[in-house]
């Protein structure tokens, strides 16, 4: 089916789960996917197999979440590519994104007016400019997406494929640390946003930035709250520092998990 589906896009993503499988990887092997819908912990879940079918982990949770149901409804085909595998908590993968005759449907816009499939249309528009745009226009159009997420799969894979975040991420982070309140969870709420754009912070102003924060840091490091060293990550670390927290936080919770349920 693969050969005769149409290439929609690559969605930087990771294996999760990999210390609780004998499944080994090598950098630069394909991996394939496999759907498990009757897993007790996400009936989105799906696994990922090493070329000896062996189970090597799982897709992120936010990922498979709106990846399942079009799998489900073989709207797409998946294919993944291992980037390095070196981590004892996750692996980043490429995967790759193709669509089904009847996945095509997802590159038209919907004719309903109601509030999903406007944010489908406005998506698609998006996904459409992606390609050809400055790096400012991609800014501002991931700044846009934040307001379609959510509004469902077909729509949050766009955002993906653009880079964009699905669902609302500020709000699983809330959960996962509940202690967090007033002050922080305001903190907290800014964990999703897009990476500023040129007109948010000059070089200058970033530089000072991260000098006032190495300064508060080596003055009193235990007094900065956890939630302001999460948004310092989140705002100015690269792609590869945002993939470390979120795959610590996915383990975390999976580790937590498997010894209490």
């Amino acid at each position: 089916m693969e050969n005769s589906c149409r290439l929609l896009g690559t969605l930087d993503s990771k294996i999760v789960g990999v210390r609780y499988y004998r499944g080994g990887l090598d950098e630069g092997e394909r991996v394939q996917f496999k759907r498990d819908p009757l897993n007790v912990h996400d009936a989105n879940a799906i696994e990922v197999l090493n070329f000896c079918d062996e189970m090597v982990g799982h897709v992120p949770r936010e990922h498979a979440a709106f990846l399942a149901p079009l799998l489900d409804r073989v709207r797409i085909v998946l294919s993944g590519l291992v980037e390095a595998a070196d981590s004892d908590w996750f692996i980043p993968l490429q995967i790759t994104v193709s669509l089904t005759h009847k996945g095509e449907a997802i590159l038209l816009p919907p004719n309903a007016n109601d509030s999903a499939c406007a944010a489908h249309r406005r998506a698609l528009e998006l996904f459409r400019e992606w390609g050809g745009v400055s790096e400012r226009r991609r800014f501002e159009i991931l700044a846009e997406c934040e307001a379609l997420s959510g509004k469902g799969p077909e729509t949050d894979l766009l955002i993906c494929l653009m880079g964009g975040e699905p669902g609302n991420d500020a709000a699983a982070l809330s959960e996962e640390f509940g202690e967090f309140s007033g002050a922080d969870a305001e903190l907290l709420a800014e964990l999703t946003r897009a990476e500023p754009g040129p007109d948010e912070e000059t070089p200058d102003e970033r530089e000072e930035q991260i000098g006032a924060f190495a300064l508060k840091i080596d003055r009193a490091e235990r007094e900065v709250r956890l939630a302001e060293k999460l948004e310092f990550i989140m705002k100015y670390g690269d792609f590869e520092h945002r993939l470390i927290l979120r795959g610590t936080i996915d383990e975390l919770v999976d580790e937590i998990l498997s010894k209490n349920i």
